[in-house]
């Protein structure tokens, strides 16, 4: 019962993390966008544009998400808490997967909804 509180503890404590500081959301969202378009840039015909296309945004939903992992531990390791946390809790795989199932939700789900309305303009 324990490990269930300290890990929705995690969880909502990083999804606030995430809601006060949407910076890296957005520019997530940005660069997604920024490299899901870019195959419009080319002066291909159509056909080779489909076929480029959906190479290029999965590329840049991949990228994206690596782009968004640096935030992932940054904010509690400028502020000290990362290390307070690792003393203070017996299993650090609860910190991790409660950290990375709420970068998931918040990030990843998001992203990947937006994904086909993308590939629609493209």
């Amino acid at each position: 019962m324990k490990n269930r509180r300290l890990f929705a503890y995690l969880f909502k404590r990083e999804c606030l993390i995430v809601w006060r500081h949407p910076a890296s959301f957005i520019q997530t969202l940005l660069f997604f966008f920024l490299m899901g378009l870019s195959p419009l840039f080319f002066h291909d015909p159509a056909v080779a544009l489909a076929k480029k296309a959906p190479e290029a945004l999965w590329t840049a939903l991949l990228l994206a998400q690596l782009l968004s992992l640096k935030s992932m531990l940054s904010e509690d390791h400028r502020t000290g808490c990362l290390e307070q946390i690792i003393l203070g809790i017996d299993d650090i795989y609860q910190l991790i997967a409660s950290k990375g199932l709420a970068h998931f939700c918040l990030q990843g789900i998001p992203i990947l909804l937006i994904t086909p309305l993308c590939a629609f303009m493209l």
